[in-house]
């Protein structure tokens, strides 16, 4: 599958008129899960309800655990309303030097370390931490020290798209708006509320 995904990707963003070349990876991915399960079907022959029955099985295997991300994940978000990454973000202001851009990442880095011993997930560490120092330190210092804000993930989306996506509005209003002039309407519900 990841070799399937990867020259896919490749070759799909090659014929835009067919494929998307935001979706050339997804579709890539999709043709190497399909290409896979008809090669296990060809060398194991099951039947042909095997991989619900097993998928069934497997979630049925691991139980509440399979809904535990989504469940700190919440915890995370509730830390993060509450302000608990404004005081993190406060006291961490404080211990990084103004302008370092090592600390803020060593900051991020420690502090994300930390929380998540504390809270016991990533998951609910990743909010506080990107209300604390994501946003204010790193984004910011990024931004300043020149970093591309345009810059493609694999899936051909821009930071600004995916902070947007992801409902990190204060992040994507750091961002500058693509057309001068504009104004951007992740900074318009940054700025009124």
């Amino acid at each position: 599958m990841p070799v399937t995904a990867l020259i896919g990707t490749l070759v799909f963003k090659q014929i835009p008129s067919i494929i998307d070349p935001k979706q050339a990876t997804l579709v890539a991915l999709t043709v190497g899960v399909l290409f896979a399960l008809a090669t296990c079907y060809a060398w194991l022959r099951p039947a042909p309800a095997a991989p619900f029955r097993e998928g069934l099985r497997l979630m049925d295997d691991i139980g509440w655990a399979a809904v535990l991300p989504q469940m700190l994940a919440s915890l995370g978000a509730v830390f993060a309303i509450s302000g608990v990454g404004e005081v993190v973000g406060g006291i961490a202001g404080q211990a990084i030097p103004q302008g370092s851009l090592i600390g803020a990442v060593i900051g991020y880095g420690l502090g994300m370390a930390l929380f998540t011993m504390v809270m016991g997930n990533a998951f609910a560490a990743f909010p506080v931490m990107a209300a604390a120092i994501g946003l204010p330190l790193l984004v910011q210092r990024l931004l300043r020290a020149g970093a591309d804000p345009e810059v493609r993930d694999s899936l051909n989306r821009s930071p600004r798209e995916i902070a947007v996506m992801r409902g990190f509005i204060d992040v994507a209003g750091e961002f500058e708006p693509r057309v001068p002039g504009v104004s951007s309407m992740a900074r318009f519900l940054r700025d009124n509320g």
